[in-house]
């Protein structure tokens, strides 16, 4: 019979678990799971986690010792404590500045201990609730405040506001100035430092994930004499083994989804330093495609409890073998889907728009279709059909694999083009989405529209388009300095902006843009989690001056376009199966949208 014992010769926080041979394939399916062949035992991580997915391995066979059977009593009510905060909207008590569901972020962040996933809707306040538990938490201070590089000071306005006994420290500017920033931050025992994901990487060291190779300076253990310290994957930097953070906050935390990537990686280093006793993620769509995407977020607040991807996936994720003989995720397994929620709510808080802030306007969806001109529809036919077409301008376009094909296919959609010289495929006009988009503002006379697009490319030609016709409009892209975008924002929310033209990468993450009760968009992006993030930065707190918020879509007729609407909703209903917020799956789709023609 399988016995689970705690190891007591050790300070290793591990269970052991002896079992039969039998036993063998059942005990490999727990996350974390390893077999010590000195001691001729399993062990397994001491987490809530590990105790709920033995129980449903083994059943009523599994037995334990006193020891594990008290300690997993006491856990069993701290994990039922802190489920019981997951969507609590109005705790009784009043604070001062906070709304009541903020309040309650405060009390589960307390119940929920050192690693937990604020899934609060996008334009709820989240930034505030973290700040005001990082000032009101024992031993929460010095933190670090890992976000997008355009919420930087954002982070900074709403700290000086809500933690007003707190010194912010902005990480920027080049690399002498970062260090200088992050050495002062480090030793302010009050201190919270606010830096983006693309500078983490280089002020900390990279995680080791699979089989991913690390690159290692010889002192380090390498032997490559080339690699130098300050590009070691292994070599401690600033911001590893300080022995003073004790908190990190990833903000926008759905960026971490890929675990290959440096930039994930990197957040692992900092958050799993010693020091570091609490650890907040933030982000209302913790899952971009499929759960696999949660694991990346949960493992980084907490490793022990999320140890192993592949485990993980076997274990809750439903597969299914795709065109190219591979294997997909295409959901959760419902067969396991009550024992991942029984641990995972324990760190999990969501709370909707709708139940925050039911005074918030209607969302209305719309869509307007646009049909391509003769040239335009011949060299998309063309390119669909024969994989290459040729410009008015005797210029060739060629797709030599799928991917570029439907990129050239969508930038088709959207207006006409050309190639450089270095083969670089350009946008021109004529575009009828930008037809329609000056109709519209038109119609609207002055009153504001946040315009948005994917590519930067399609901004700039609409851009070009205003400036020619005189509409007062502000730019939000990654060509545009962070200054000169806050100024248009600023000068937007202001009201002195008929239009404002944002690309979805640079304006879809922390901004507030709740002066437009309508948002255009001339683009859609294929990740769902960038798309509502965009909606949300209109539909938020503060839109309430509107009767109603209008989400209008502009999509060329029998393009690839029609697809795209398809497959985001795919995603959707995936994202719905972790949020259970018990929204239509249609939602996002054709279906359920008021089409204006």
């Amino acid at each position: 019979m399988p016995h689970v014992h705690i190891r007591h010769d050790t300070s290793d926080r591990r269970l052991d678990v002896a079992c039969d041979f039998s036993d063998k394939e059942l005990i490999k399916t727990v996350p974390g799971s390893r077999w010590d062949a000195d001691r001729k035992v399993w062990h397994v991580p001491m987490t809530w986690a590990a105790c709920v997915q033995l129980r449903g391995t083994f059943s009523h066979r599994l037995t334990m010792d006193d020891f594990v059977r008290d300690w997993a009593r006491i856990r069993k009510v701290e994990v039922e404590t802190a489920r019981t905060w997951h969507d609590v909207i109005d705790p009784g008590v009043e604070v001062e500045g906070l709304y009541p569901w903020q309040v309650a972020d405060y009390f589960w962040a307390n119940a929920a201990g050192s690693g937990m996933l604020l899934g609060n809707d996008q334009g709820t306040g989240k930034t505030m609730s973290v700040e005001v538990a990082l000032r009101s938490l024992k031993g929460a201070l010095p933190a670090l405040v890992i976000c997008p590089n355009s919420v930087k000071r954002v982070w900074e306005a709403e700290a000086r506001r809500a933690m007003p006994d707190v010194n912010v420290y902005v990480i920027g500017g080049g690399a002498t100035a970062r260090q200088k920033t992050i050495v002062a931050g480090l030793a302010d025992p009050r201190g919270v430092l606010v830096i983006n994901y693309e500078s983490l990487r280089s002020h900390s060291r990279l995680a080791p994930y699979g089989s991913i190779r690390l690159k290692r300076c010889q002192a380090c253990g390498g032997e490559d004499k080339k690699v130098r310290p300050a590009k070691c994957h292994s070599h401690p930097k600033e911001l590893n083994d300080t022995g003073v953070i004790k908190s990190v906050v990833i903000d926008e935390a759905h960026r971490l989804k890929d675990p290959k990537s440096q930039q994930t990686r990197a957040v692992w280093a900092v958050c799993h330093d010693p020091s570091v006793t609490r650890r907040i993620a933030m982000t209302g769509t913790p899952v971009a495609n499929h759960i696999g995407d949660l694991w990346s977020i949960m493992h980084a607040v907490a490793p022990e409890e999320y140890p192993v991807r592949s485990a993980f996936l076997d274990r809750y994720a439903q597969m299914s073998w795709n065109a190219f003989g591979g294997l997909d995720v295409v959901g959760l397994r419902q067969d396991h889907a009550a024992e991942f929620f029984s641990f995972f709510d324990a760190r999990y808080r969501r709370i909707t728009k709708v139940q925050a802030a039911p005074w918030l306007p209607d969302k209305y969806r719309s869509i307007r279709y646009v049909t391509l001109p003769t040239k335009m529809l011949k060299a998309y036919r063309e390119l669909d059909e024969q994989l290459i077409t040729r410009l008015d301008d005797g210029t060739i376009v060629f797709a030599s694999n799928n991917l570029t094909q439907s990129t050239r296919l969508l930038q088709m959609s959207s207006a006409y083009g050309t190639v450089e010289a270095d083969g670089k495929y350009i946008l021109t006009e004529p575009s009828p989405k930008l037809d329609l988009m000056e109709e519209i503002l038109a119609e609207r006379g002055g009153r504001p529209m946040v315009v948005a697009a994917l590519s930067r490319q399609l901004i700039d030609l609409a851009a070009a388009r205003l400036e020619k016709s005189g509409v007062s409009f502000g730019l939000i892209t990654g060509a545009v300095h962070e200054s000169d975008r806050r100024r248009n924002l600023d000068a937007f929310q202001a009201g002195r902006l008929a239009a404002l033209l944002v690309t979805i990468g640079a304006g879809g993450e922390g901004l507030t843009m709740t002066a437009a009760d309508t948002i255009l968009f001339l683009q859609r992006s294929w990740s769902l989690i960038q798309n509502l993030q965009m909606e949300d930065r209109v539909h938020r707190i503060g839109s309430e001056i509107h009767e109603a918020i209008h989400v209008i879509d502009v999509i060329t007729e029998g393009t690839i376009e029609e697809d795209q609407i398809v497959r985001v909703q795919a995603k959707l209903a995936r994202l719905e199966e972790v949020r259970r917020d018990g929204l239509d799956f249609s939602v996002a789709g054709p279906d359920d949208l008021k089409v204006v023609t």
